[in-house]
């Protein structure tokens, strides 16, 4: 009897252990699902804050990738676009809209100023003969941009400004995944690849010359392109918007095509970039360069080249950018001239309460002198070309970051420019202040 009892006693104790063994497994159990819980929460959290945390089918204001859709330069704006798209995988949105909202206060001894919606930068202002001083305060940018994310593979971007009669900036399809395979294609309208002219958009308000009178603007082609471990090359054919008057048979055909190829690449503490582009035919390809072709006759194809290199080390970015015609204009002496033009900036990165920039920058031309008015300046009211070819620019300007994503800027420029006959420089002295806010 007394056995039967002991041995019902342990079981009844193994009984008891086992359940409570089984109730602190519960709760153990319990307590990791609870932290793996709030493991996903926080990791949902930081992909937020890193403008990853969107789930496919939201409409969303902000970064995409860790970056807002606005602050992607126009000059390679597909790959940059891409590279976004593939650093935010399976949690790119459907749609994002972002956008840039610019207001400018100028000052301009000698010369003009902008107005309206139209741009004060100071490679594009002219020389007033006795002109004193004058002054603007005006909305230089007022722009939408919307990317579509179809599927893993196709996008669809738009920019559009809102203010002055600008209307679609650049409007594309873009087919690729940088995550499954580095090429890609884009059609539509969009800033043909044909070289590195300038070092960051950010860090200065003004165009250099080189960016002024040798980068296409927006045209309507169709590209591809291949990017693998810092290569980058493409090539694009498009059709300028202006009639190219050098061009047989213009409106029957694509007219023009560019190429580009950059690497970038680490080498201890410095990073690099250099490329080169070329584009076959610059007439009528940008609306800052008025030349009518090649040849004495101005009937030929009118190409350009262009390298460009590009270091940062620690704070401290460097870019020096050539370009020139392979080919002469007619000159006003009866021969030809190949223009040419180089620009070296610097801008210096630090922390001074709020994130700040100082940038310098210096420009040149060569031939500009020898070929009459090529540089559209600003039309009189009789459709005459005010002003003349630019001969150099001086740079000097700060910004900071005040508020996230609101920069505020001081921006000096001297600028020489050259008169009709290209015998005489004139120069003014610009500055402005400049305030961007970007969502």
């Amino acid at each position: 009897m007394k056995v039967k009892m002991i041995v019902a006693a342990v079981a009844v104790a193994g009984l008891t252990a086992t359940a409570a063994n089984a109730a602190d497994n519960g709760k153990l159990q319990l307590q990791i699902n609870q932290l793996k819980a709030q493991q996903t929460q926080l990791q949902q959290q930081v992909a937020n804050l890193q403008g990853q945390g969107q789930t496919a089918g939201a409409v969303h204001v902000g970064a995409v990738g860790g970056e807002l859709i606005s602050e992607n330069n126009y000059d390679g704006r597909a790959l940059d676009l891409l590279k976004s798209l593939a650093k935010a995988g399976s949690n790119a949105p459907l749609l994002t809209i972002g956008g840039t909202l610019e207001a400018d206060a100028q000052m301009n001894r000698n010369g003009t100023v902008g107005s309206g919606s139209t741009s004060g930068d100071p490679a594009g202002l002219n020389y007033v003969q006795n002109g004193g001083s004058q002054s603007a305060f005006y909305l230089d940018t007022a722009r939408i941009d919307i990317l579509a994310h179809v599927n893993d593979w196709v996008n669809g971007e738009i920019s559009y400004d809102l203010n002055g009669d600008s209307g679609l900036h650049t409007g594309s399809l873009l087919v690729g995944n940088l995550n499954q395979l580095p090429v890609y294609g884009q059609i539509g309208k969009f800033y043909p690849d044909a070289g590195l002219f300038e070092l960051a958009s950010d860090d200065v308000y003004s165009s250099n010359l080189v960016k002024r009178y040798f980068r296409p603007d927006a045209q309507n082609g169709a590209s591809v392109g291949f990017y693998k471990a810092g290569l980058h090359t493409s090539l694009t054919a498009f059709k300028t918007s202006d009639p190219q008057n050098n061009v047989t048979n213009y409106n029957q055909a694509t007219s023009d095509w560019s190429a580009q190829a950059d690497y970038t690449f680490n080498a201890g503490q410095v990073n690099a970039t250099v490329g080169a582009g070329y584009v076959s035919n610059i007439v009528a390809a940008n609306d800052n360069f008025t030349g009518a072709g090649a040849g004495v006759n101005a009937d030929d194809r009118l190409p350009m080249a262009n390298l460009s290199a590009k270091v940062g080390f620690g704070p401290f970015e460097v870019l020096a950018t050539y370009a020139q015609t392979l080919k002469g204009m007619a000159n006003t002496t009866g021969g030809t001239t190949k223009l040419k033009a180089f620009d070296l900036e610097g801008a210096y990165h630090f922390q001074a309460v709020k994130p700040m920039t100082v940038m310098l920058g210096y420009s040149r031309t060569y031939g500009f002198d020898k070929v009459g008015v090529v540089d559209a300046g600003s039309i009189d009211a009789n459709g005459q070309v005010i002003g003349g070819n630019k001969k150099d620019q001086w740079l000097l300007g700060v910004n900071s970051e005040v508020f996230k994503n609101t920069t505020v800027g001081l921006e000096y420029a001297r600028v020489g420019q050259l008169d009709s006959t290209g015998t005489d420089t004139n120069r003014y002295n610009v500055l402005t202040a400049d305030m961007t806010v970007k969502f």
